[in-house]
This record gives C-alpha cells, sequence and structure tokens, in this order.
C-alpha cells in the first residue's frame, strides 16, 4: 500500500500491518460514514435540497483540494509575517474543521517549567477525566528565507505567533541565537509535563505530524504532505488521511481510541511476521542441513571414510551453525539491496541488479523445473557462492565489474568489500563441500 503524501516514518506502523492489515481495520469505519452520507442524501433529496448535510470526511477533504491549494500558493506570496500567519491559520482552521477538531487558538504557559517559553496552542482535546489528550501546536514559517514547507520539527516559535494570541511580552528565550525548534521543545518541554498529551499534532500550513508520545523518541511519526494530497486527490490516500486524523478515531463516544487499537493490532501482526519469519528460517536450515549431510555422508563414503564416527565424524553443531549462517547472509542481502540509502550495494547499478544481487536470484524462485537436469543443476547455487564472494570481497579483489567479467565503463560497478565473520568463507568450510540444487535453493530464498 503506497499513498503519496503520507508517510509513516521509522515504521509508525509497520510496514507490513500498512500493505496487508491497515485497510481491514478501518473499513467498519470507513462503511459507517459512507452509510451516514447515504443517509443525509437521502434526506436532502426528499426535502428537495441540492447538497446533503453530512458528508463523509474524505470527501469534504476532496471537496476543499482547490481552496486548499489557493491558501497554500497565496502564503508563497505573502510577504509580511502577519499575513503569511493569517492565511496560514485559515488553512488549518478548515482541515481541523473537515476533521472535527476544534480550533480554539491560545497562547498556553506550562506553569511547571519556568524555563519554558509560551506555546501557540490551536486546539485540544481532554479525555472524559479532563487529562490532556491532543495538543495541536502551531509551526509556520514566518523568518525570511525560510522554506516554507520544511519540516515542522526544524522550525522555531515566532513573536508574532504568540503575539497574535496574547499581546503580552515575548520570552526572550524565543529571540535570536539558540533559541529552541520545535523537535527541543516537544522533548524538552511538552512530553515532560507531569501529565502531558498523549498526542500531538504539529501543524504548519504544508505539512501535519501526528506525535505519539510513546514513539517520539525513536522519531517514529506520521506526515502528511498537503501539497501532495490535495493535488492527488487519491481516494484510498484521502480515506486513510481522514480515519488517522478525525476526532472520534482519537476519543469515540465511549471513550476508546481506534488509533489505539491499530497501534495494538500494528504490534500484534509485527509480532506475528516475526514469528513466521521464525519457523521459515528454521524450516530453510533444516532443509540445508539435511542435504548437506546426506552429500558429506556420500563423499565420506566414496573415500570409505566415517562420517558419523572417528576423528572425522560429522560436527552437527558446527553444520547447523553454517546452514543458520547461510541464511543470514540472504537476510542481510535482500536487507541491504532493499534500502539503498545506506549506500552499500550498487543498487542503481543494471548490471548488478540484473547479473548479481539477490534480487534478481529471486525472480526465478517460482520458475518452473520440468527437467531433471533443471531440477538438479547448480546455477542458483553457484550464483549465490559469487555474491558471497562478492560481498566479502568487494570489487576491489576482481578489478570494477561488469557483465562481462573484469572491466571499466559505463556498465561497471564498484563495491567495498565487508570484512566480517558473516561473509567468512572460511567460516562455512562444511557447506563449502556441498552443492545445494536449484530445487532445493528454490525453497530457501525468501
Amino acid at each position: 500500500m503506497t499513498w503519496t503524501g503520507l508517510t509513516s516514518e521509522n515504521e509508525f506502523y509497520s510496514a507490513h500491518y500498512l500493505s496487508e492489515i491497515f485497510t481491514n481495520d478501518v473499513k467498519g469505519v470507513l462503511e459507517a460514514w459512507a452509510a451516514k452520507e447515504a443517509e443525509a442524501k437521502d434526506l436532502a433529496k426528499g426535502a428537495g435540497e441540492r447538497e446533503p448535510v453530512w458528508r463523509t470526511p474524505w470527501s469534504r477533504l476532496s471537496g476543499f483540494s482547490r481552496e486548499g491549494l489557493q491558501i497554500l500558493q497565496g502564503i508563497r506570496r505573502n510577504q509580511t509575517p502577519a499575513n503569511r500567519l493569517k492565511a496560514g491559520r485559515e488553512i488549518t482552521r478548515q482541515l481541523m474543521g473537515l476533521f472535527d477538531l476544534p480550533f480554539a487558538p491560545d497562547r498556553v504557559s506550562l506553569q511547571e517549567r519556568v524555563d519554558s517559553p509560551d506555546l501557540p496552542l490551536l486546539g485540544e482535546l481532554r479525555t472524559a477525566q479532563g487529562d490532556p489528550l491532543l495538543w495541536v501546536l502551531e509551526a509556520v514559517a514566518l523568518v525570511d528565507g525560510q522554506d516554507y514547507d520544511a519540516d515542522p520539527l526544524g522550525m522555531g516559535i515566532h513573536p508574532e505567533q504568540l503575539k497574535s494570541l496574547k499581546d503580552i511580552p515575548i520570552p526572550k528565550s524565543l529571540i535570536g541565537e539558540g533559541a529552541p525548534d520545535w523537535q527541543k521543545l516537544l522533548a524538552s518541554a511538552v512530553f515532560t509535563q507531569a501529565t502531558p498529551p498523549r498526542w500531538v499534532l504539529l501543524v504548519s500550513p504544508f505539512q501535519w505530524l501526528l506525535l505519539d508520545r510513546a514513539k517520539f523518541a525513536q522519531h517514529r511519526l506520521l506526515r502528511f504532505d498537503w501539497v501532495e494530497l490535495l493535488s492527488r486527490r487519491e481516494s484510498d490516500t484521502l480515506k486513510a488521511v481522514s480515519v488517522l486524523l478525525h476526532r472520534e478515531s482519537l476519543l469515540d463516544s465511549q471513550g476508546t481510541s481506534l488509533l489505539d487499537n491499530l497501534e495494538e493490532n500494528s504490534h500484534k501482526h509485527a509480532y506475528g511476521v516475526s514469528e513466521d519469519l521464525k519457523y521459515a528460517l528454521r524450516e530453510c536450515i533444516e532443509l540445508l542441513g539435511d542435504h548437506a549431510a546426506k552429500e558429506l555422508a556420500d563423499q565420506a563414503r566414496a573415500k570409505k571414510e566415517g562420517i558419523y564416527s572417528g576423528e572425522k565424524a560429522l560436527d552437527a553443531q558446527q553444520l547447523s551453525m553454517e546452514c543458520l549462517r547461510y541464511m543470514y547472509r540472504l537476510l542481510f542481502l535482500f536487507y541491504i539491496e532493499a534500502r539503498p540509502e545506506l549506500g552499500y550495494a550498487p543498487v542503481d547499478s543494471d548490471v548488478y541488479l540484473k547479473g548479481y544481487s539477490l534480487e534478481s536470484l529471486r525472480d526465478l524462485e517460482l520458475m518452473p523445473l520440468v527437467m531433471e537436469s533443471e531440477r538438479n543443476g547448480r546455477f542458483l547455487h553457484d550464483s549465490l557462492q559469487q555474491l558471497f564472494r562478492l560481498v566479502a570481497e568487494g570489487t576491489e579483489e576482481h578489478g570494477t565489474l561488469g557483465l562481462g567479467g573484469d572491466q571499466t565503463g559505463r556498465d561497471a560497478f564498484e563495491m567495498r568489500p565487508l570484512r566480517c565473520h558473516l561473509f567468512d568463507l572460511n567460516r562455512t568450510a562444511l557447506l563449502n563441500k556441498v552443492v545445494f540444487p536449484n530445487h532445493l535453493l528454490q525453497r530457501v530464498i525468501p
């Protein structure tokens, strides 16, 4: 599931949960909203009205797109901080209204923190017990030369924000060099109160960040890019945005939170995936170990050597460890190829992707092996051995590589050697004597 304009950073919700589970978990909410809109349409039709009184949040959000984009364009043109601030609060007010969030701007002081500056609070929700549940805090680029759509966490509080809310002296800590940005304010002041809010919406005209107090230290958050969301108006994305930001998701009529349920399910399914991986890993180790033991036994019998007794007896513990190391090599390679930002695997090279990568071998995983020569062939084995050696030794040992072997030029790529125990070929001494057939590796490659 890919939602352009909505980003789950550092797995605020796990990727598996968002792609496989989330839609089903919010299905009931979406259906209830759709039914409510259908009922409103019938009532409007019966009363001779053109538009229904109530519409789903995503319908209202889609209908607001043109006006919202015009406001954002106007913010880029407004020159004075006061004008930009006014326009920014207008789009925030309308967006909060779409999600039934209360818009009541106020200048609040954290009484228990005498060293903390006042904060621009645009709205809040409280629990039935009166404790703060959600704070909507304002981040806006009012400094000349500052990017309007910059990360809200990197913005500070501008004196104009507080002055417009309450005309009293501005704390000196907000002015000049060394003034804290929202990242520091949240970490040192907001979330460290005796009774802090569970959730914070840090809102700028261009981006909103949904922050969970329990996840903030790990830099896990949901980011909403309004330019992308309002420009594309993708139905599934707007539905997800509506569910994640709506007041009912934070606190419904029974005092429960849909977001808490989503978090619990995300955690459960992340655990389920890890359990599935554990069992799959064990099965693969058994497949590798059983084949390796049989082949090593055949080799010993051919040499008329005893493999299950005497000094040359097969060390089952060593074989198990080598099979585990083999599987960890595969998992490591999948990880670094899936994370190009790490800068290790040369995934920007077509030569590497098509001629060496583990991902290219994965494409062969589902190919039917009809002939016996295909089933018992060693193509996958030799390809993996070549890749393991490439990772261990790097292209430094072999020159700059391309499909034709040692060569240079635009089709070549470079790879640094990875000096570690995992890819040390001497640490798989038993498996180095074994050839795993294609049909077995088809089952092993994840």
